[in-house]
Order: structure tokens, then C-alpha cells, then sequence
């Protein structure tokens, strides 16, 4: 089976979307980003995807 995996990796939040050949989405997920600011500044993101299965 042929699928396209699109990302979006932005400011808060990665998403990604998994579309088969005949345009049917296969799967969908959204996860969250931490922001956070460990100096007047700055900005960092914590690490967002961690497989815990």
C-alpha cells in the first residue's frame, strides 16, 4: 500500500497526518510542545515524541 505522511512541525504543537493512495486518511495525531523560557530571552522546547509503547 502506497500512503503520504505529512508533518507539521509549528510553535506548540507537532502534527502529522498518514493519507492513502485513494485519499483516505489513515491515521492522525496531534502532540503538544512545552514551551519554556530558562532565561530572560530565551526559549526552549522540551522534547515532544517519546514512544511509551
Amino acid at each position: 500500500m502506497k500512503a503520504i505522511l505529512a508533518l507539521d512541525a509549528g510553535t506548540t504543537n507537532v502534527k502529522a497526518i498518514l493519507v492513502g493512495q485513494h485519499a483516505n486518511v489513515l491515521a492522525r495525531n496531534s502532540v503538544s510542545l512545552a514551551i519554556n523560557f530558562p532565561q530572560s530571552g530565551w526559549v526552549g522546547q522540551g522534547h515532544a515524541m517519546r514512544r511509551t509503547h
